[in-house]
């Protein structure tokens, strides 16, 4: 049987402005969890974060 070490989902966001556009990413490990967010065009509402 074939273990799973890490699973990684990446989004991206659909329809809208370039203000309000994201990528994010969210990582299950057997160590960690971990999630990042990260604005397209990062303004004072959409800003990065993990």
């Amino acid at each position: 049987m074939t273990e799973v070490s890490k699973i990684t989902l990446i989004g991206h966001s659909g329809w809208g402005p370039v203000e309000e556009a994201y990528e994010e990413r969210l990582t299950v490990s057997a160590a960690e969890v971990t999630y990042r967010y990260h604005p397209i065009k990062a303004t004072a509402e959409n800003v990065a974060h993990r």
